[in-house]
């Protein structure tokens, strides 16, 4: 009885989905938000980093030496 539950509850899932009522553009925008399209310049990351600590004052000025050139 509970594999016919659950057959039921699978054409009524594969029905709907044929039908296009699931709307998919919920992942597309949680994608965005996860993945947003930076504007933010190389060296506007390369800040953004050392001032987390990401990098030494080392790292930081060679890298930023080579963006400048």
């Amino acid at each position: 009885m509970l594999w016919l539950f659950l057959l039921l509850v699978v054409v009524i899932f594969l029905m709907a989905q044929q039908f296009g009522l699931f709307n998919h553009s919920f992942l597309d925008s949680e994608a965005q938000n996860q993945y947003p399209i930076l504007d933010k310049s190389a060296l506007d990351i390369l800040n953004e980093r050392y001032a987390r600590g990401e990098l030494d004052t080392n790292e930081y000025e060679s890298m930023k030496e080579k963006l400048t050139t």
